[in-house]
Order: C-alpha cells, then sequence, then structure tokens
C-alpha cells in the first residue's frame, strides 16, 4: 500500500473519531457528570430543607449548586434530572 494512500486514510478516520468523540461521546459524559451532581444535591437538599412546601427552596439550592459546578442547564432539564433523582432517593428509602 502507498504511504501517501495510507496517511490519507488514517487521517480519515481520526477525523471521523473525532467528529465521533466531539458530538456523542462529550455531550454524553457531560449529562452523566451533571446528574451526578443533581443527584448529590437533591440528596444534600433533603437533608437541609426538611418538611413540606419547600419544593422552590429545594429546587434553587440545586439550581445554585450545579452553577457553582460550572454545571449549565435548562429548566426542563433540571425538572428532569431532579424528578430522577427524587424517585432515585425515594427508591433507596424504600429499600431501605
Amino acid at each position: 500500500m502507498d504511504s501517501k494512500l495510507f496517511m490519507e486514510i488514517a487521517l480519515g478516520v481520526i477525523t471521523i473519531l473525532g467528529a465521533i468523540f466531539t458530538c456523542v461521546l462529550v455531550p454524553y459524559l457531560k449529562e452523566k457528570r451533571a446528574y451526578k451532581w443533581v443527584v448529590k444535591a437533591v440528596y444534600a437538599a433533603e437533608q437541609i430543607f426538611k418538611g413540606s412546601g419547600l419544593g422552590e427552596k429545594k429546587k434553587e439550592y440545586v439550581l445554585e449548586f450545579l452553577e457553582d459546578k460550572g454545571i449549565k442547564i435548562n429548566e426542563d432539564q433540571l425538572d428532569i434530572l431532579i424528578e430522577a433523582a427524587v424517585g432515585k432517593l425515594n427508591l433507596s428509602k424504600v429499600e431501605g
């Protein structure tokens, strides 16, 4: 095989892998990181703000916590992640 052709093929493969990494893997890892921090923040908020009717304070705490970590997500995403984290917390209470 001609070395120039081999280099062109290798460069093409590297370019494709880079695009996959940038478009698929990086957003996935960011989402996993955000969820991990949301879970921790929700658990903390549940410990700090005990009682009913404090959902907005808890949500505000979670949002500030994420901002401190440099995680920026929109409100719809935040709501989904909080619901998932609360579900996980409630499930662990039932199992525990």
